[in-house]
């Protein structure tokens, strides 16, 4: 399958009212008409029997595939400068295009539209690409279903799995059951309150980014602007960590990278943790020792957040930081 689109930042800001830090991964979605296509897309396979952790994987590749920078997939989509993907699969032209427009006009039916679009896809999982849906039979959870999908039905080139799996986890908070427990120091949790950063991301979110990024060996400023620097430096880190070198940080970038801090630690990850808990109004010194005055800061915080107060960074505890 063919990726081509850049979420259009501007558009997903605007309408989401957040700031230049980066889309809010848990509400990123157009307030169009041409939404509900992506409630259609996840009642149809929900109703199919797949799981809704399933369902928002596959719709999440779809948006991927056929967006156009609004976050929602479109029936009707042609890839850009004439290439040749075509529909919310983009499936190519002349090849698995070719076998879809057969299987419509067997029916007498419109092949860009979205219902024909879907009971195709279902057509080719319980049939040519059985293995693809077993592969997404077997996940559990949104994000391995994301990537099952990715792999084994869309075979994409360049995948930029990271927008894919941000944009699962949009649709099943919107129409799966959603959401994330609390927690301080070790709970997992869903990725949907981070923020999706790319080039021209600027904001509290990217300062954070780039400590992050220095405390794992990476040389750039730490100036909270998402230039070149920061994303040589983000591709690098991809690279190395085995994720998809795009140089865009969502969920998957996200989970490598964020750290447990606790007491007696030092360094740059220690100084990402300061400074969030200065854009929280707790003014501590950006010193990069965990002390006592950041690890009575994290605890003020944690317990006015509904966290559990361990005065320990983890995982639902950055989540709840960084905006």
């Amino acid at each position: 399958m063919t990726t081509h689109r850049m979420l259009n930042r501007r558009t997903l800001i605007t309408a989401l009212g957040v700031g230049a830090a980066g889309i809010s991964l848990g509400t990123a979605f157009a307030a169009s008409a041409a939404e509900n296509n992506n409630e259609t897309g996840f009642r149809y396979f929900t109703g199919k029997g797949l799981s809704a952790a399933q369902a928002a994987g596959i719709i999440g590749n779809f948006i991927q595939e056929s967006q156009r920078g609004d976050g929602v997939m479109h029936p009707d989509r042609t890839q850009d400068g004439g290439g040749p993907g075509r529909g919310i699969a983009q499936w190519t032209a002349g090849q698995r295009w070719a076998t879809l427009v057969s299987y419509a006009n067997q029916q007498g039916r419109d092949p860009w539209s979205l219902s024909l679009q879907l009971d195709f896809v279902w057509h080719e999982l319980r049939g040519t690409h059985v293995s693809a849906y077993n592969a997404l039979v077997a996940c559990g959870d949104v994000r391995s279903a994301t990537l099952a999908f990715s792999k084994y039905y869309e075979g994409c080139g360049i995948c930029h799995n990271d927008r894919r799996v941000a944009f699962a986890q949009q649709v099943y908070a919107r129409y799966g059951s959603g959401g994330g427990g609390g927690g301080g120091g070790g709970g997992g949790g869903g990725d949907t309150h981070l923020p999706l950063l790319e080039k021209g991301s600027t904001g509290s979110a990217v300062t954070t980014l780039q400590y992050l990024l220095r405390h794992n060996g990476q040389s750039l400023a730490v100036d909270g602007i998402f230039g070149p620097g920061t994303h040589a430096s983000v591709v690098s880190y991809q690279r190395g960590h085995g994720l998809d070198p795009d140089g865009v940080v969502g969920p998957l970038t996200w989970n490598k990278i964020l750290p447990i801090v606790e007491s007696g630690n030092e360094g740059y990850h220690v100084r990402a943790l300061q400074f969030e808990l200065r854009e929280a109004g707790h003014g501590i010194e950006l010193d990069g020792v965990f002390g006592p005055a950041t690890g009575g800061a994290l605890a003020a915080y944690q317990k006015a957040n509904g966290l559990v107060v361990d005065q320990v960074a983890g995982p639902m505890t950055w989540r709840a930081l960084i905006d």
